[in-house]
């Protein structure tokens, strides 16, 4: 039996001629292009920006955490600051440990150290504590010792409270003397780490060849600069600093610091050559070996960053 066309198929069959079949095909294929060479770049361009403006937000929030993160200018964002800083606004902001010039710093800190054998040098670590050379105060006892400086207007007695077990030369060298009360305007040196060759240095001291005044009078210290030139490691376990800040006998004690007042060695021996050609060494025990003696003592100090450039004086 033959299947017969239900009266749906047959109006289909009469209304879809070839030639309107060509045309909804030919509609279809435009419409194609339309949506997939017309609507799909519109679509593309959107998502694009939508990611660009992420990835900007995103870079902006970064520049500027690292622009508060960095103290370094070289590191900052261009766009960080819109002035340029002065060199005083730039110390401001490294925070540096003294308020004043560095001359002021260092007559406020540094004494000399006085008894019935000789003199030296010394300088303080807190408001009342001062550290000097065992050899500067070598054979006294108890509080036979007294310190002057300008800042302090006259003698102050003070007292050995502590001393390595000797002072040979190239081994620790220390003594803490205390005074009793504390004066007003004294200033303590802070502990660096150790130097570096090349570094330049300030020794500070009442070398007493250098000093030409009369007893009424309180001498102010010499104040040398110049270079480290060498770090050397002894068998004792301490460090010596070489350097060329000129010393002489009475700078024992005094401070060897950097640029910005901070401690990287005690002045303590010079060392003579017999040959012309060579000049004198000069010696400092280093920072490093400082702090292994106040520790092993129980005695508080305050520590320095490394000195840079921009806090220098």
């Amino acid at each position: 039996m033959q299947p017969t066309k239900s009266n749906l198929i047959e109006r289909f069959e009469t209304w879809l001629t070839p030639g309107f079949f060509f045309i909804l095909l030919s509609l279809l294929i435009i419409a194609n292009w339309i949506v997939w060479f017309g609507l799909k770049p519109v679509a593309t361009n959107e998502n694009n920006q939508r990611i660009i403006s992420t990835l900007e937000s995103e870079r902006d929030n970064i520049k500027s955490i690292i622009a508060k993160a960095c103290t370094a200018i070289d590191l900052r964002s261009e766009n960080s600051i819109t002035t340029p800083l002065r060199p005083e606004e730039v110390i401001r902001n490294q925070a540096p440990s003294f308020k004043g010039n560095l001359v002021e710093l260092l007559q406020a800190a540094t004494v000399m150290v006085i008894h019935k054998n000789g003199s030296g040098s010394g300088f303080f670590i807190d408001s009342n504590t001062i550290v000097t050379n065992r050899h500067v105060v070598e054979g006294i006892q108890g509080d036979s010792v007294q310190v002057v400086s300008s800042l302090l207007r006259g003698t102050v007695n003070a007292k050995i409270i502590s001393t390595t077990r000797d002072s040979n030369i190239g081994g620790a060298d220390f003594a803490l003397l205390k005074i009793n009360q504390s004066v007003a305007g004294i200033k303590s040196l802070s502990i660096s780490s150790r130097p570096t060759p090349l570094q330049r240095v300030i020794a500070v001291g009442y070398p007493g060849s250098a000093i030409e005044t009369d007893n009424s009078r309180i001498p102010s210290p010499i104040f040398t600069s110049g270079d480290v030139s060498a770090i050397q490691p002894q068998t004792t376990g301490a460090e010596l600093v070489v350097h060329t800040a000129d010393i002489s006998p009475g700078s024992s004690g005094g401070p060897l610091t950097d640029r910005c007042g901070s401690i990287v060695g005690i002045n303590t021996f010079v060392r003579s050559n017999e040959s012309r050609s060579e000049s004198r060494r000069l010696f400092a025990l280093s920072a490093e070996t400082l702090r292994k003696f106040l520790e092993a003592n129980g005695q508080s100090f305050s520590s320095a960053d490394t000195c840079s450039a921009i806090q220098a004086n």
